[in-house]
């Protein structure tokens, strides 16, 4: 087995056993090929160590719309349903929009829409 010592987000040692070592430093097994817990992939190739970092997660646009879509519904309830007013014709367009790309019935849109100010 190896491991690699961690501190501050940088390499300081690998070892083939873990000792003990002071706060701040972390020790990961890189063994073979692992996520690091300071998120770089660490992967040894023909005995030599290289340490990269992983591809960002990407969110897409219906997934946001979605989550967009709970919060402005609840903050609409909040600001106009609980009080018995007609929702203003702004936000319910806004909410459709939402609503559409939250659903996957509108496929062209590339960013969200923006949120009426009143």
């Amino acid at each position: 087995m190896l491991f690699s010592l961690i501190f501050n987000n940088s390499v300081v040692q690998i070892a083939d056993e873990q000792f003990p070592v002071s706060d701040g430093l972390v020790w990961v097994d890189v063994s073979e090929q692992k996520q690091v817990n300071v998120g770089y992939v660490a992967k040894q190739t023909a005995g030599v160590w290289s340490f990269t970092a992983p591809e960002k997660a990407t969110v897409t646009l219906q997934s946001q719309a979605s989550a967009l879509l709970k919060t402005q519904q609840a903050y609409v309830m909040q600001n106009y349903a609980i009080y018995g007013e007609d929702t203003p014709p702004e936000w319910l367009v806004y909410l459709k929009e939402l609503r559409a790309i939250a659903s996957g019935t509108d496929t062209t849109s590339v960013v969200l829409p923006t949120a009426p100010t009143s």
